[in-house]
């Protein structure tokens, strides 16, 4: 049996978990939630005694990623590298024998701390390449982006014969994560919580209807008050989730010039905000419902991101930084190419396929930038009366914002996944954008190519993740299909040639993955 020791009532990020492990069975099984949460770039740091159980562990590790094989002890040749029938390619070190750091030089070591997985006994030896406090590959957390980090887990004998306890000590990416693994980690929601906040905010006489969530662990609910008014409750459980980022941007926006829900109330360590209600007309509602015109709130759309230009970009926010946009694209080689041929992508495919978006990078950095809402889309934006106007344009889900260039959310705008393509909408837009910001409409266009395709990039992965890690079928069979239409859009732009023919070549298996579960 897997037993977790309760952290302190309210703790949510928790700096360290420990778990007692009756048997070797429960050994394996933390193995394997381990493993589901494994990304490229994580280190995990193996720590105890002679026959505490580090061997152990990496062995269920290896079992639990998918290699069916002996996994012999790298103690004399210092490591072994597993690259072939993993999901992640992984390098499993141990330094016991090693009398200086140097000699792990030369071993392609510092290739796997970036592209792969590095699973290390006696860590303490190994140097700063093995050390505990090295950051996160991000400073800044987004629930279920690909952040790798450091974990550490300490094994020391139990009080029977292969009992363990085993303390998880976690990076801030990795305390995140503890969220998604272990159910008992992150806040719960119910109707007590939200009660104690609400009351704790003076409301007396209000009901309060679910209005359902996204695809993240967020969900939405409405609160009526007695005098007929209402509110939109969010409740973002910690860890995973949170309400600060919201209410930042939120006030950012209101502050110049835009709509988004004003604020009456939080709380930060539970992870409830109460909002401004915007109702529940949304754009791509109006639009299909015949009771809007298209072009011109697709106008008002393209405005707001133009003003953001315009405007001081939000102190402390995300920034558009080469690690950002890699790490965004790395999700096609992290989780969509195993997926679809079943074993891991190289270290050296991924090291190229991040060589290919750097370069594309430059040529983003001089497009206009401002702190765009980055999750553009019309179901994301609330019309708040009749006339298109900026004053009664709305905007929701904008935890995520970040200072980057203006295609960015244009693409997400133009070519979302979930409508189909509108070609002379696009061209209008793009000439529109490009007149008010002064660029040349023909740099805006590849821009946006370059955009789109990083944004389905990143989407395809993300379907292929909750598809393999997940269980979950119906989104990935749903919208995979309807990604590759959307990436083919920018197949003819030859900035792009080289990442579409990295890219093309797993769009059939995917699709014929896709139809063959159908």
């Amino acid at each position: 049996m897997l037993t977790l020791r309760p952290p302190l009532p309210g703790q949510y990020l928790c700096p360290e978990l420990v778990f007692d492990c009756a048997d070797e069975t429960a050994t394996a099984e933390l193995a394997r939630q381990v493993a589901r949460y494994l990304l490229p770039g994580d280190l995990l740091r193996l720590e105890g005694d002679l026959g505490a159980g580090k061997s152990t562990f990496s062995r269920y590790l290896l079992q639990a990623l998918g290699h069916s094989g002996d996994v012999p002890s790298p103690t004399y040749t210092l490591v072994q590298l597993y690259d072939t029938d993993l999901r992640v390619p992984v390098a499993h070190v141990d330094c016991y024998r090693l009398n200086d750091p140097a000699e792990l030089d030369g071993l392609g070591l510092e290739a796997y701390r970036q592209h792969g997985v590095i699973v290390a006994e006696w860590p303490d030896k190994g140097g700063h390449l093995l050390a505990a406090n090295q950051p996160d590959y991000l400073e800044y957390h987004i629930q279920e982006m690909n952040n790798p980090g450091v974990l550490t887990l300490r094994f020391e004998t139990g009080t029977v014969e292969h009992a363990r306890v085993v303390t998880l000590a976690g990076s801030r990416s990795w305390q995140r994560r503890f969220g998604l693994m272990f159910e008992a980690v992150r806040r719960p929601r119910t109707e007590a919580g939200q009660k104690t906040f609400l009351d704790g905010l003076g409301l007396t006489d209000y009901a309060v209807e679910n209005l359902g969530g996204d695809w993240s662990f967020r969900s939405y609910w409405r609160v009526r008050l007695g005098d007929g008014s209402s509110r939109m409750l969010m409740d973002a459980p910690p860890p995973i989730e949170g309400v600060a980022e919201f209410a930042k941007v939120a006030a950012y926006y209101n502050a110049h010039g835009l709509r988004a829900p004003k604020e009456y109330g939080r709380d930060e360590t539970q992870g409830y905000l109460l909002l401004e209600d915007f109702g529940s007309r949304n754009l791509l509602a109006a639009i299909s419902e015949g009771g809007a015109n298209k072009t011109d709130w697709y106008t008002v759309a393209v405005d707001a991101l133009c003003h953001l230009c315009s405007v001081p970009k939000l102190d402390g926010g995300r920034s558009f930084t080469p690690r950002d946009w890699w790490i965004d694209a790395a999700r096609f080689t992290d989780w969509y190419m195993p997926m679809v041929r079943g074993r891991a992508t190289t270290v050296a495919e991924r090291a190229h396929y991040m060589g290919l978006w750097q370069q594309l990078y430059g040529l983003m950095e001089g497009i206009p930038q401002g702190t765009m809402p980055w999750d553009y889309q019309a179901t994301n934006m609330m019309l708040l009366g009749e006339t298109p106007a900026l004053a009664n344009f709305g905007l929701i889900d904008i935890q995520d914002a970040k200072h980057t260039p203006i295609a960015t959310d244009m693409a997400i705008l133009l070519r979302d996944i979930r409508r189909a393509p509108d070609h002379a909408l696009e061209a209008a837009m793009t000439a529109h954008a490009a007149d008010r910001l002064g660029i040349d409409s023909g740099r805006l266009k590849d821009a946006l190519d370059i955009a789109s395709l990083h944004h389905c990039s990143r989407i395809l992965g993300g379907l292929a993740r909750i598809y393999v890690r997940d269980g979950k079928k119906a989104g990935p069979q749903r919208f995979i299909p309807r990604t590759w239409e959307v990436a083919r859009q920018s197949y003819s732009n030859p900035l792009l040639a080289e990442v579409v023919a990295f890219m093309q070549e797993w769009e059939m298996p995917g699709l014929n993955l896709m139809a063959e579960a159908a």
